[in-house]
């Protein structure tokens, strides 16, 4: 439902329907709740970083001449070699692999962040796995029985592939 609002939870024990800000009651057993932040970069932008949809990071985390600085975590856009372009993640891996990133960096100039975006959740019965970055596709691919929650899903773009199981 997009353009949809949420105004609550509702259910005794455990959720049993949602309420939209409109009105709509929407039966279910469980709902999955995706949020996104916006980065602060108020500091950055007045210390004179460049700043685009977080602070942009440079290679070892430096910037301006006379000023040191080190951007790590959900605030930090970076160059990734592999997608060729600046990516900001908004996860808990992301933080624990810039933070020392960073902080080799703060020590000498080996600091650059090799790993490309992993995110790994652990919910309460099933493993999901979201190696790399996808902000645009045109196809998924399946293998496997998506019936039984065992399966892989590719998001692919001008791939030309068959998107049968």
């Amino acid at each position: 439902m997009l353009g949809e609002g949420v105004a609550s939870f509702e259910g005794d024990s455990v959720l049993q329907r949602v309420r939209t800000a409109g009105g709509k009651l929407i039966d279910c057993d469980f709902a999955v709740v995706g949020i996104g932040v916006l980065p602060r970069v108020e500091l950055a932008l007045a210390a004179g970083l460049d700043v685009d949809n977080g602070v942009l990071r440079r290679r070892y985390a430096r910037g301006i001449p006379h000023l040191t600085w080190f951007a790590a975590g959900d605030v930090a856009r970076r160059l990734t070699r592999f997608y060729g372009e600046r990516i900001r993640v908004e996860h808990w891996s992301n933080a624990l692999n810039q933070g020392p990133a960073a902080a080799r960096a703060m020590l000498g100039p080996a600091g650059q962040l090799r790993p490309d975006p992993v995110l790994l959740l652990r919910p309460v019965r099933h493993r999901h796995g979201v190696p790399g970055y996808a902000p645009q596709w045109d196809q998924v691919l399946f293998r496997g029985d998506r019936s039984d929650g065992k399966f892989v899903a590719f998001w692919l773009r001008d791939s030309g592939a068959s998107s049968q199981e």
